[in-house]
């Protein structure tokens, strides 16, 4: 079991990202559900693979998904998905520094633009507790940075 947070800029709903992953992940939607469902769902004949807790804010990132499932995502998978989901949404998609040596980078993340770009952003600390970020570095191709990760086949 892994976890995984996906925030998308724009405000997207459930329906959409139900929709998005099932085909992104080539899994039926019945094996997707809330992240309750999945708990419950587990050591049952019809156990969900993924389970989506979604949440809405009216600044900065305004989709932000968490996600739990059965299979575990490496880095590459990871930044594949945050890439597909940024051109299926036509939005910036953060997802936490997986290039990072810390098995956490809290506070740390790497956003993905639609035009096939990468950059790397701190979050922004506000009194509203809204998620948002900075950029630390500059945009640079996508298919440059994954080359970067070597061994990796490139989109």
């Amino acid at each position: 079991m892994d976890f995984y947070e996906f925030s998308i800029s724009k405000k997207v709903t459930q329906k959409e990202i139900y929709n998005t992953i099932s085909n992104l992940l080539k899994l039926p939607q019945d094996k997707i559900g809330s992240s309750d469902d999945f708990y419950t769902s587990i050591g049952e004949a019809n156990q969900l693979e993924i389970g989506l807790e979604i949440q809405w804010q009216h600044y900065g990132f305004k989709t932000l998904v968490n996600c739990v499932s059965n299979k575990e995502l490496d880095k590459y998978e990871q930044i594949n998905l945050a890439y597909d989901l940024s051109q299926a949404f036509n939005s910036e998609v953060a997802i936490g520094d997986v290039t990072s040596e810390s098995k956490f980078s809290e506070g740390s993340f790497l956003v993905i633009t639609p035009n096939n770009f990468i950059y790397k952003a701190y979050q922004v600390s506000n009194d509203e507790d809204i998620f948002d970020l900075q950029s630390y570095s500059d945009k640079v191709p996508l298919k440059d940075f994954l080359s970067q990760l070597i061994p990796y086949q490139v989109h």
